[in-house]
């Protein structure tokens, strides 16, 4: 099986992270999977993406004007022979209107995390840490964003009695 694993950005990873995404990839997948990495073009969307992550206020509309490219991406792999689209993105942009595209399936990492999730769980909560540990609020009238600090804390809930949770080492 041949998948095209899809970076939702046009901007390339260094060699160094490439490689590792790679190695990660191989690791998930059955013997005589392969996976190859590719970028959209950038059919006019990155300036906007450029300035806005100038001004930290990241508010989606990035993910709007990625999809044209994630869509001709997609018909691209379709064309080359590819099994499978894989998007790198947990939002998903162009998912939906790349599968109408497309007769090949095209798989978003976060509609997929979460399908298998609730398949298995009752109830789970989703946590996005921030490499900073600090989001912001954006204020679109007042055209500026502000620093919200955070603290993450986890909260599992489960109908296991609390010692069938301990892990227990030799």
């Amino acid at each position: 099986m041949r998948i095209m694993f899809l970076n939702h950005s046009f901007k390339r990873h260094s060699p160094q992270l490439e490689a590792h995404i790679q190695e990660l990839l191989r690791s998930y997948a059955s013997p005589g999977t392969t996976f190859e990495l590719a970028y959209p073009d950038d059919l006019g969307g990155g300036e906007v993406l450029s300035l806005l992550e100038e001004r930290k206020a990241l508010s989606g509309l990035h993910h709007i004007l990625e999809t044209p490219a994630l869509v001709q991406k997609a018909i691209e792999a379709e064309r080359l022979g590819f099994d499978a689209v894989m998007q790198s993105n947990t939002f998903d942009p162009g998912v939906e209107a790349s599968r109408l595209a497309v007769r090949i399936p095209v798989i978003g990492l976060l509609r997929a995390s979460l399908h298998f999730t609730a398949s298995i769980c009752d109830r789970f909560g989703l946590i996005v840490p921030l490499e900073k540990k600090v989001d912001y609020l954006n204020i679109a009238r007042a055209g500026t964003s502000i620093p919200v600090p955070f603290t993450c804390l986890v909260m599992l809930s489960t109908n296991l009695r609390p010692q069938n949770l301990m892990v227990r080492l030799p």
